[in-house]
C-alpha cells in the first residue's frame, strides 16, 4: 500500500484539487492529511471527504514536523508527500506505485511538471537514471511530489530533521537515502504530478536561510555537476 501524506494550513484555495486527484487512484493507498490549525474553510471541506485520514497537529512545529507525524501514523509500505496545493496525474502515478512495489526498490523518481500561477506556464521537471550520484553531490534532481520511497528507508535514516531544517528539509532527507549503502534508486520516465509555483513562496523569500541550511548540509556543490544535470536532462538520460 502507499500512503501519501499532504500538510495543510489555510489550503482551501487548492486542497479540493489535491484530494479527488488522489482520490482516483486505483492502487492500494491511503490518504493522511495533517491540518496545522487552518481557519479559512479547509476543515470543513475535509469534512466532505469520509475516506481522509486527518491528523491535527498542535505543536506549532512546522510543515516537516506535519509531514513526519503523518509517516509515523502511515500503515503503507511505501510513503510520499504531496503538498495541499499540488496534485497526483491518477494513471501515473499507480504506474509508478507498481514499478516501486514489483521491483521492490526503496526510492523511484520521475517526472513531475511545474505550474507558475503567476504566468500561467508550466515547464517539465526531468528527473534522472543517475538520481542517486546527483543528490550525492547536493543536487536535487527531480520534482518532491513525482518521488516514492519505503518507510523502512524513512526510519533507517531518522526521518526528517524538523528541528533542524524549516526550508529544505526534504533536500537534506533525500540526500541521507542517497548516502546509505545497499538502498535500491530508480527512475520511471513518466510525468506523475504538478507542483504549483507561487514566485513568492516561502522557499522564494529565504534565500539567506536557505544558504545557512544548505552549510548545515555539509555536502559541496559543484557548478560543473549542475552543468552534467543540466545536460543529462536534455539527453533524458
Amino acid at each position: 500500500m502507499l500512503s501519501i501524506i499532504t500538510p495543510v494550513l489555510n489550503g482551501a484555495r487548492f486542497i479540493r484539487e489535491n484530494i479527488i486527484s488522489i482520490s482516483q487512484l486505483t492502487i492500494p493507498h491511503e490518504h493522511i492529511i495533517v491540518d496545522g490549525g487552518s481557519t479559512d474553510g479547509t476543515l470543513d471541506i475535509l469534512k466532505e471527504y469520509p475516506d481522509l485520514i486527518i491528523l491535527h497537529q498542535t505543536d506549532k512545529k512546522g510543515m516537516y514536523k506535519a509531514i513526519d507525524m503523518g509517516f509515523q501514523a502511515a500503515k503503507g509500505e511505501y510513503i510520499c508527500w504531496v503538498n495541499c496545493d499540488d496534485r497526483v496525474i491518477p494513471n501515473a502515478y499507480d504506474k509508478l506505485y507498481e514499478y516501486a512495489f514489483a521491483n521492490q526498490y526503496d526510492f523511484v523518481s520521475s517526472d513531475g511538471i511545474q505550474y507558475f500561477i503567476s504566468d500561467n506556464r508550466t515547464k517539465l521537471v526531468r528527473s534522472t537514471h543517475y538520481l542517486k550520484y546527483f543528490l550525492r553531490k547536493g543536487y536535487y534532481p527531480f520534482s518532491q511530489p513525482s518521488v516514492l520511497y519505503t518507510k523502512y528507508i524513512y526510519k533507517k535514516v531518522d526521518g526528517l530533521r524538523y528541528n533542524k531544517f524549516k526550508i529544505i528539509g526534504d533536500t537534506d532527507l533525500f540526500i541521507r537515502m542517497a548516502l546509505e549503502k545497499d538502498v535500491k534508486f530508480s527512475y520511471l520516465p513518466i510525468t506523475t504530478s504538478v507542483f504549483i509555483k507561487y514566485g513568492n513562496s516561502l522557499y522564494d523569500r529565504s534565500a539567506d536561510l536557505i544558504k545557512e541550511e544548505r552549510r548545515m548540509i555539509k555536502v559541496k556543490r559543484s557548478f560543473y555537476v549542475r552543468i552534467l544535470l543540466r545536460l543529462f536532462r536534455l539527453l533524458k538520460v
